[in-house]
Parts: C-alpha cells; structure tokens; sequence
C-alpha cells in the first residue's frame, strides 16, 4: 500500500467508501456520523483544489482502499472543552477518514501519519465505537469534546511522537 495526494480520477471511487463507511457506522450504532450528503466525493473534490485530500491505494493496482483529509489547523480545536491537548505545538488534524473494510488500510494509514508527523489531532463521534478503539490501540490519547454546528459533539485525541 502507499499514501498519496488524491485525484480527480480517485474521485469516482470514494462516494462508495463512504457510503460502504456509513453502512457500518449504522450497523454498529453510529447512525448520526455521515449522512448522505456529508462526506462525498464533491467534497473532497474540494480537498483537491486546496491540497488536503488523500487516498489509500493498493500499490501494485492504484486500486483506492481508503480516504482521508489532512490539514494544518482546525478552528474547533482552540474551543476544546472538557480537557486539555497534550502539546501546545503545531499539528496536523485528520478528517473524513474511511477505508473499505478488511483491507488493512485504516492501520496503513495511521502508520503513515505516525511516521511522518510528530503530532497529530483527530476527533470522532462518540457512538464511533470502532474508530475510538482504533485511535486508543494506535496509542491516541483522548483529550476532551468540541462541538461541530450542525454536527455535534465530537471526542478529540492526540498523539505526539
């Protein structure tokens, strides 16, 4: 597998990871994380154009296993409440992250990041009980809630290297 910038050519490939994401987010008791319109390939279309997108292949077949944003500053971050962040330092913050299931890419990705970056934020909805799980065995701290308008409460996490 390798991690590379995503493409217009990529884009006909994720609407369904996501919508194979939102299935089991649905299955598992995360019904309220994704909907229909938010994430989709529109809006990563978007990440495109300003150079946060990326995407999870298969190497020998360019065959897209996983998709994610990656930036340099979330404003909802200096809102955090109910905790602290680990570091006061800068970092890069994870979104819209979803993999087609049983492939390995979810793991792939956060070895990647974890090699490539000292110090990382992500958050999750709470009922996003695979992703928490995911972010704690890759050795994610939790660090408190934001609140999204129009989307809720999310649980961030951190990992400083």
């Amino acid at each position: 597998m390798l991690i590379r910038k995503t493409t217009e050519d990529d884009l006909k490939y994720l609407d369904a990871i996501f919508a194979t994401c939102r299935a089991y987010m649905v299955a598992e008791g995360n019904p309220t994380q994704w909907d229909e319109n938010y994430p989709t390939a529109a809006v990563v279309a978007n990440d495109i154009k300003v150079g946060c997108g990326y995407v999870c292949v298969k190497e020998q077949t360019n065959e897209v296993l996983g998709t994610f944003a990656l930036s340099d500053y979330e404003p909802e971050y200096d809102r955090m409440r109910d905790g602290v962040w680990s570091y006061d330092e800068p970092y890069v913050v994870v979104h819209r992250m979803g993999t087609l299931p049983n492939q390995g890419a979810g793991k792939f990705i956060f070895a990647y990041l974890k090699e490539n970056y000292p110090y990382i934020r992500i958050d999750t909805h709470a009922d996003n009980k695979t992703m928490c799980h995911m972010l704690e065995k890759e050795g994610f701290k939790r660090c408190g809630v934001v609140t999204y308008e129009g989307y809720g409460d999310r649980i961030t996490y951190d990992y400083h290297r």
